[in-house]
């Protein structure tokens, strides 16, 4: 038999390739790992580079035009997966960028492909269409034209939430776009009724509500709360908190979350009112959240219990202290968000859930959210730089060792709060 005939034999000096390691020799850790806190800009950095001709010129705005043409194009057609994919493209490009101009010039054509398919498409084609519709509400801001939008949606959007055939998911995103639209646009007593429509759908539903759309419909509450006078909350508050309180013993973690955050903010408003208030069941609403804040379940992960412990340690905290919760987010190097409510945090997470990791671009450029928070005009291009990889580093190791002290003053069981 010829040399070579069975295969080369490899001597010592070979290389030797184990499961494609030669190929991430080049990687160094700096390169794979992930600045903490630095989700957002990350994404919205990477997935912002696609529309970025849309600031650079009339050659990219054209180009951002003819892509929205061309996903509205796929919404009309016979096939449902099409029809879904252009409606998911849309999404991704106004969660992605601030397109107010593009926006003006088709508000009417987006309105009638969203009524359209909320009308006679499939459940995932309408999941999609309502996400469309929370998301071009944060686009358009408290305007004339996000209150047509409002009105025309309302209708269609209520008869699919009180839909108990369709989907958990499209229920959820239904009582998004509702809730949504109320904060944007709605006034007092309209959010009241609106809030009144969610409480009786957790109480008459036939069967148990899916987790998803328990979970949306106590964010949503909470979210439209926000947007009710103080007094109206302070006099319906124990309802609220009864109603609320046992999703707290929920199976999923993000309901429970939900119910407490919801709790916290009817607490809030309330003692804005009356800072006597005390609530009928107290006691009880303290107990189950500290049991939450010191979880050890056994039949929970440890990732689960970590999570938990660290979301309710600040809600017993502002229950029984009324110490308020302080979260901050730096935006850029002249600019950070600091938030000091339940309200905020509360407004915060629910349109950070619709924007995914465009929320830090919407904070930089979209004037209605930077109202919201306070937050004044847009920083002009140059002033809105983001910081590089280095210097967040630098700046989050700093913070390391007090964050450290910090949970463990929090973990320990002397401490006051339990």
């Amino acid at each position: 038999m010829p040399k070579g005939a069975r295969g080369e034999k490899k001597g010592k000096g070979a290389p030797r390739r184990r499961g494609g390691r030669d190929q991430e020799e080049d990687e160094t850790p700096d390169d794979i790992a992930s600045v903490a806190g630095s989700g957002g800009t990350a994404c919205a950095a990477g997935l912002s580079s696609d529309s970025e001709g849309a600031e650079d010129g009339p050659e990219g705005i054209d180009d951002t035009r003819s892509r929205i043409d061309d996903f509205l194009t796929q919404t009309e057609h016979k096939n449902g997966g099409t029809r879904e994919r252009g409606l998911s493209g849309l999404c991704l490009m106004f969660s992605k960028s601030y397109l107010p101009d593009n926006l003006e010039s088709m508000q009417e054509t987006l309105l009638a492909a969203i009524v359209r398919v909320l009308k006679r498409g499939g459940d995932a084609e309408k999941t999609q269409a309502a996400r469309l519709a929370t998301i071009l509400l944060l686009q358009l801001g408290c305007s004339d034209e996000a209150a047509r939008y409002v009105d025309e949606l309302t209708p269609v959007l209520e008869t699919i939430f009180s839909d108990h055939t369709k989907s958990a998911a499209l229920r959820a995103a239904a009582s998004r776009a509702l809730s949504l639209g109320g904060f944007v646009v709605g006034e007092a007593l309209d959010n009241v009724a609106l809030v009144k429509r969610f409480r009786e759908s957790l109480q008459s539903s036939s069967k148990q509500l899916a987790d998803a759309v328990v979970t949306s419909i106590l964010s949503s509450c909470a979210l439209l709360l926000t947007r009710i006078p103080d007094r109206i909350v302070m006099s319906q508050a124990d309802m609220y908190i009864a109603e609320f309180s046992p999703y707290l013993e929920a199976k999923d973690p993000l309901t429970r979350v939900a119910s407490g955050e919801a709790i916290a903010v009817v607490y809030e408003r309330a003692w804005k009112a009356d800072t006597d208030f005390v609530s009928g069941c107290h006691e009880d609403v303290v107990a189950t959240l500290k049991t939450l804040a010191t979880d050890h379940c056994h039949h929970r992960s440890r990732s689960e219990k970590k999570e938990g412990r660290a979301q309710f340690r600040p809600i017993v905290m502002y229950l029984e202290q009324r110490s308020n919760p302080e979260e901050a987010l730096v935006l850029s190097k002249h600019q950070s968000l600091r938030m000091r409510s339940w309200s905020d945090i509360k407004t915060y997470s629910f349109f950070r859930d619709v924007l995914a990791s465009g929320m830090l671009l919407h904070l930089n450029e979209n004037s209605f959210v930077r109202e919201v928070f306070g937050l004044g005009a847009s920083l002009p291009p140059g002033e809105a730089t983001e910081y590089s990889k280095d210097e967040k580093r630098r700046i989050y190791s700093s913070m390391k060792l007090q964050r450290h002290l910090d949970r463990n003053y929090f973990r320990d069981k002397r401490s006051a709060c339990f």
